[in-house]
């Protein structure tokens, strides 16, 4: 009985130095390594609001990207121009050379605060910046781009979006009258559209100045305040 105990014991005590082997043995060159733990990717910075309540809410922030500048200059030529480029240049921006008006232009520089070009009812109907000279020359004495505010004006919203706009036939017979130069204006970067019924009723009526003005009736001067409001 005792032998057989004894035969037991050491079968055992030779299955547990096996298992303890083969363990041993896995952990030597050819063994599988473990992935490394993931990296967790922190959470993205909150911004703490105050409520009206008194509350307070997050919310989660993003960096914001920068705008690049890009001039373009209306009236402006000769050595005054090669100057306000190279302003412009030096504090990062650029400058649009060709004389139409494009989708990239985000400030229109005009010689002075009552010069007025297609240009720049062009950039006051589809809401850029129409800024003077000064802008440039003082922002190159800061050494970056100022606010425009104290300079220019740009409409938050398009003044003519989604306004239907008729021109009476004596306002077309006037002098320098482009039925496209208009259709630009109005529809292709203001948002609106160009009544193609003389009769039709429109939001606004533009006039020649010499006609009866009348309800909702602007003459072309009307029409580039209203594009062009002055500054606040």
């Amino acid at each position: 009985m005792r032998k057989d105990k004894a035969q037991v014991e050491r079968k055992r005590r030779h299955n547990e130095e096996e298992e303890a082997g083969q363990s041993r043995s896995g952990e030597g060159e050819g063994a599988a390594e473990m992935p490394p733990p993931p990296v967790p990717t922190p959470p993205p910075a909150k911004k703490i609001r105050k409520t009206s309540d008194g509350s307070t809410t997050s919310q989660s922030l993003s960096p914001r990207k920068a705008h690049k500048v890009v001039v373009s200059f209306s009236g402006i030529s000769g050595p005054t121009l090669e100057t306000l480029t190279e302003i412009v240049n030096k504090l990062g921006g650029s400058v649009e050379t060709s004389n139409q008006f494009c989708s990239p232009i985000t400030h229109v520089v005009r010689s002075s605060a009552s010069a007025v070009s297609w240009k720049v009812l062009f950039a006051a109907a589809s809401c850029r910046w129409v800024v003077t000279t000064t802008w440039l020359t003082d922002s190159a004495k800061e050494g970056k781009f100022l606010a425009e505010q104290h300079y220019g004006t740009r409409n938050v919203a398009p003044p003519l979006g989604g306004k239907c706009v008729r021109f009476t036939t004596e306002f077309m017979h006037g002098k320098g009258f482009s039925r496209d130069m208009y259709d630009a204006l109005v529809s292709k970067l203001g948002g609106g559209h160009i009544a193609t019924d003389d009769a039709a009723a429109a939001d606004i009526v533009v006039t020649a100045d010499n006609e009866r003005p009348g309800d909702g009736t602007l003459t072309r001067a009307g029409l580039i305040h209203l594009l062009l409001p002055p500054p606040k």
